[in-house]
């Protein structure tokens, strides 16, 4: 089942984030946490809930993060202005005292400001990203079902045409080597009939 939801995620245009595996006598089970553009969740859980033998559990829980994304970014278009405030009090500053204060109080709003974009960006990759969190176990002596034997081949034999492709391209040396080689056998040949 771990190749399937792997290969699944992958072909949706996500990924496994964290992966868990607990053995206890009689079963093994394992948890993982697939993160899939929020437009994919649907097909992903449709495909998952096809493969699996049986549902023992399915539980679907939406966070809607709308509004803590809007009040986030009100916030820090306001610091902004706070912060151009305080530019503008620094140029018109008079002596050393009113700039460490006003440098200070401007050092505090860009702190703020680097703080909420944090937040900001991580609501950006929670509106872009669904997690979905999925248990699974496989009884001792079960071995992998046929699907997942052969999704499995399939995926350790691109693998393997991936790793040759690279192979390939890091002995370009090799290759340059033995092309020049050649040349000059070939044009030594050529001379001694000729």
């Amino acid at each position: 089942m771990y190749f399937v939801i792997t290969t699944l995620a992958d072909s949706l245009g996500g990924y496994v984030s964290d992966e868990q595996m607990n053995s206890s006598s009689g079963s093994v089970e394992q948890s993982l946490t697939v993160r899939v553009p929020a437009n994919n969740l649907d097909g992903l859980v449709n495909a998952i809930s096809g493969y699996a033998g049986e549902l023992d559990n399915r539980n679907i829980n939406v966070q809607d993060v709308t509004m803590e994304y809007i009040d986030v970014e009100s916030r820090i278009k306001t610091k902004r202005e706070l912060e151009l405030r305080y530019l503008e009090l620094l140029k018109q500053a008079q002596n050393v005292e009113e700039i460490l204060n006003i440098e200070r109080e401007l050092g505090t709003v860009r702190t703020d400001i680097e703080t909420m974009e944090g937040r900001l960006n991580y609501l950006k990759n929670q509106v872009g990203l669904s997690t979905l969190r999925v248990s699974f176990y496989t009884l001792a002596g079960e071995g992998p079902g046929y699907g997942s034997k052969v999704l499995r081949s399939l995926h350790g034999g691109w693998e393997l045409l991936q790793g040759l492709g690279l192979a390939i391209m890091y002995a370009w040396p090799l290759w340059l080597v033995v092309g020049l080689a050649l040349w000059y056998f070939r044009k030594r040949q050529s001379r001694r009939q000729g």
